[in-house]
C-alpha cells in the first residue's frame, strides 16, 4: 500500500508500518511499500490510500474494480474557482475542463453526426427519384399503345398529358410515404439498441425534411415525365397503336 505525504505526516506513517484497514463488516491489516508525495482527493477533502488490487479486492470485493473516468466538482466561484481547481488537478495529473466546454464538445459532436445523416438521406432521396424516373420513362414509353387507344376513343391531348403526370405524382407520392413509413420502422428499433442508462433518445418525426422530401421526389418525378408523357400524347394515333 502507498500511503500520501500528507497522511504520512499526519499519523506518522513510513515504510513498514502496518495499518488496519477496515471496509464494512471486513479487517485487514496491510503493510505500507512506500510514501508517495500526492496521491487522489478523498472524500474528507484529504488525499486517498493506494491499494494494490489484491487487497481492494479483499475489502471490497468486485466494487473495487470499478474505478472512475471523472471525478465531478461543484463550484460557483466563477473563473477564479476553476483556477484554483486547475491547479489541484495538475497536481494528480488530470484535467480540469468546464461543464460547458464538455457540453459544447458534445452539440458540436452530435450536430457533425447529423449533418452526415443529413447528406446521406438527402443522398438516399436521390436514388429513390433516379429509380422513380426510370420507372415513369418505362411506363411511358410501353404505356404509348395504350394511350393512343384512349385518344382513339375520345380522350383529348391535354387529358393524356395529365392522365401521364397524374399516374407520375401518384407513383412518386405512394413511393415516398412508404419510405417514410420504413424509415420510421427502422429507426424504432435501432433507438431501442442505441439506449442506455442516462441516455435513452426519443423518437421524433422530421415533418419538415419528410415534406421536402416528398415534395422534391413528386416534382422531379413530374418534370422527368413530363417530355415522355408530351411526346405520348403527341404521337400518331396509327403508329402508335402499331408500336410493339
Amino acid at each position: 500500500m502507498l500511503v500520501p505525504e500528507q497522511l504520512s505526516s499526519e499519523f506518522g506513517w513510513h515504510r513498514g508500518s502496518r495499518i488496519t484497514l477496515t471496509a464494512g463488516a471486513g479487517r485487514l491489516e496491510v503493510s505500507v511499500a512506500g510514501v508517495v508525495a500526492h496521491s487522489l482527493p478523498a472524500g474528507d477533502g484529504r488525499e486517498a490510500l493506494l491499494l494494490g488490487d489484491g487487497i481492494a479486492r479483499r475489502l471490497y470485493g468486485d466494487a473495487a474494480v470499478s474505478g472512475f473516468d471523472d471525478l465531478e466538482v461543484v463550484s460557483s466561484g466563477g473563473a477564479s474557482a476553476l483556477a484554483a481547481v486547475s491547479r489541484v488537478a495538475a497536481l494528480y495529473g488530470m484535467n480540469a475542463v468546464p461543464v460547458a466546454t464538455l457540453r459544447d464538445e458534445a452539440r458540436q459532436s452530435l450536430g457533425n453526426t447529423l449533418s452526415l445523416l443529413s447528406v446521406l438521406s438527402w443522398m438516399a432521396v436521390a436514388i429513390a427519384m433516379l429509380a422513380v424516373v426510370n420507372t415513369l420513362l418505362v411506363n411511358a414509353r410501353q404505356g404509348t399503345r395504350d394511350l393512343a387507344l384512349l385518344r382513339a376513343a375520345g380522350l383529348s391531348r391535354r387529358r393524356a398529358l395529365r392522365l401521364v403526370l397524374t399516374e407520375a405524382g401518384l407513383l412518386a407520392t405512394t413511393g415516398t410515404f412508404l419510405g417514410v413509413a420504413a424509415g420510421c420502422g427502422l429507426a424504432l428499433p435501432l433507438l431501442r439498441a442505441g439506449s442506455s442508462p442516462g441516455f435513452e433518445p426519443q423518437f421524433v418525426l422530421p415533418l419538415g425534411t419528410a415534406a421536402a422530401a416528398l415534395a422534391a421526389v413528386v416534382v422531379g418525378s413530374l418534370l422527368a415525365a413530363a417530355l415522355p408523357a408530351r411526346r405520348a400524347s403527341r404521337a400518331a394515333i396509327v403508329s402508335a397503336i402499331r408500336h410493339d
